[in-house]
């Protein structure tokens, strides 16, 4: 089984509506409620099923590296192969999948990395026994996997680079590495937004925050912001230091740039909803995330002109809408008049 990045759900393999071929995917609420099936594709069946960061999509394998949209639709080959892959796991950012696959030459399982389109596949192992069951870091500076040749748990960089064992058995054997996740960083620790409800077209403050009592600085390794319209937006110069002082302040959206295009492609507050910040700090040798949500308002008096401007547009946009329905309407009623009056 497979969780969701937010919790609520699980993917997983079940044999209830075809005991012959058990491998299709299914998936349901956290309490077990809402069981639904996702693929159909016996006989030869999908597995190993593995949720995107973004919980948008799940890749799975069938032969070769399937990704499909969270429901099951749009299912796409995007590794093709006709020899043994399976246990696809996700760079934490979503844009590469590292998988196992058989090699013919000489015959063995290795690592492999490709994006998550399928192009530019890489081979990141070449050991005589089984190298499998790749799992990407949190931080994606990482690939832990199971070798089959000493039974042991290793780790070895992003590009398959410095291979390092980390368990050390000769009579158990070791398989199915996970890593935990970053720790998430609170109290003084945290990112936080100087005004949670901004009006249209306003600015809101993205200060991170580190324990000032610890004397260390800290690195802003990232912080991105995820705009109600699908947007996703990342600040500008980072890594950047955090003083000793404990605080460093990134404006929001005067010092990001777009990073992913899904609504009006521009870093702006122009849409009412929810804005999410996230972000990754290293402080002492410790990689930490925080979040922090704040809200674009229709009601809230904006205390910029760039403000009163976003909001004079979407409420002309809005009043514009409503008398284009309302005339309809009028001469809706008008023509019916008329038909009855003749």
């Amino acid at each position: 089984p497979s969780w969701s990045p937010d919790g609520t759900k699980i993917a997983f393999l079940s044999d209830r509506d075809n005991y012959v071929n058990p491998n299709e995917i299914y998936v349901m609420n956290a309490d077990g409620t809402n069981v639904t099936r996702l693929t159909s594709m016996s006989p030869n069946g999908p597995y190993a099923p593995s949720w995107s960061p973004d919980g948008t999509k799940i890749a799975y394998s069938r032969p070769g590296i399937w990704v499909m949209n969270e429901d099951g639709t749009n299912q796409t080959n995007v590794i093709a192969s006709s020899q043994f892959t399976d246990t696809s796991s996700w760079s934490p950012d979503g844009a590469k999948i590292a998988f196992q696959q058989l090699t013919e030459s000489p015959r063995s399982i290795d690592v492999y990395v490709a994006n998550a389109d399928g192009t530019n596949q890489k081979k990141l192992t070449n050991s005589s026994a089984n190298d499998r069951e790749p799992s990407w870091s949190p931080d994606g500076k990482k690939i832990a996997f199971a070798n089959d040749g000493d039974g042991n748990i290793y780790a070895m960089n992003a590009d398959g680079t410095n291979p390092t064992r980390l368990t050390n058995t000769t009579s158990t054997y070791n398989i199915q590495p996970d890593w935990g996740p970053l720790p998430s960083i609170s109290g003084e620790n945290a990112l936080v937004a100087d005004k949670g409800v901004i009006s249209l077209g306003e600015t809101t403050k993205l200060i991170q925050k580190i324990d000032a009592s610890s004397g260390l600085s800290g690195t802003l390794l990232s912080l991105r912001v995820l705009e109600a319209d699908g947007d996703t937006c990342v600040a500008n110069g980072l890594p950047e230091t955090i003083p000793a002082s404990g605080i460093i302040t990134k404006v929001y959206p005067t010092d990001f740039s777009l990073d992913t295009s899904g609504g009006d492609g521009a870093c702006n507050t122009a849409q009412i909803g929810t804005y999410k910040a996230t972000s990754e700090v290293e402080v002492g040798g410790v990689v930490s995330k925080s979040t922090v949500e704040f809200n674009t308002n229709f009601f809230v008096i904006p205390e910029s002109p760039i403000g009163i401007i976003a909001l004079m547009v979407s409420f002309l946009a809005t009043f514009g809408g409503f008398m284009f329905l309302r005339r309809r309407g009028n001469d809706s009623h008008s023509h019916s008049l008329r038909n009855l009056g003749s």
